[in-house]
């Protein structure tokens, strides 16, 4: 079975499949697709070995390199290690430059601030010393009364 197409038919399905290719495309964020919803980010303490809270939940002890998902608040991070002072930092955020392609695709830009990726961890590190803790000094003991 040979089937014709007619010109106008063969172009109009053309202009169909291309107007469906370029939704899709811009439905999908720029920052997305480049940069992605997660971004690596090494947590490290001096003295090493402190354990790494993230939000809430532990990750491990460092030096430790997380998987974050990327967002517009700027994550706490909690480091504790016995003998030493516990210090709760944030993990700054800044702008994606890779959104600005969303410029070019304006309805991705609704895709990557909807997935974070708009945002990126910068600098992707987190470097602390930890304070020791002052050592408790020792209560001499009282001499007995005499009467």
């Amino acid at each position: 079975m040979h089937l014709q197409y007619s010109r106008k038919t063969f172009s109009r399905h053309h202009g169909l499949a291309a107007a469906i290719a370029a939704l899709c495309f811009g439905m999908t964020g720029c920052a997305t697709i480049i940069s992605g919803q997660y971004q690596p980010v090494t947590f490290n303490t001096q003295p090493e070995g402190a354990l790494v809270r993230l939000n809430g939940v532990d990750f491990g002890k460092t030096p430790v390199t997380i998987s974050m998902k990327r967002t517009f608040t700027d994550p706490a991070v909690q480091y504790s290690l016995e003998g030493y002072q516990t210090t709760v930092v944030s993990v700054p955020t800044s702008f994606n430059a890779v959104s600005l392609l969303d410029i070019l695709f304006w309805p991705s830009f609704f895709v990557d601030a909807a997935t974070g990726s708009m945002m990126s961890y910068a600098p992707p590190f987190s470097q602390v010393t930890l304070q020791a803790m002052a050592p408790v000094p020792a209560i001499p003991p009282v001499p007995p009364a005499h009467p």
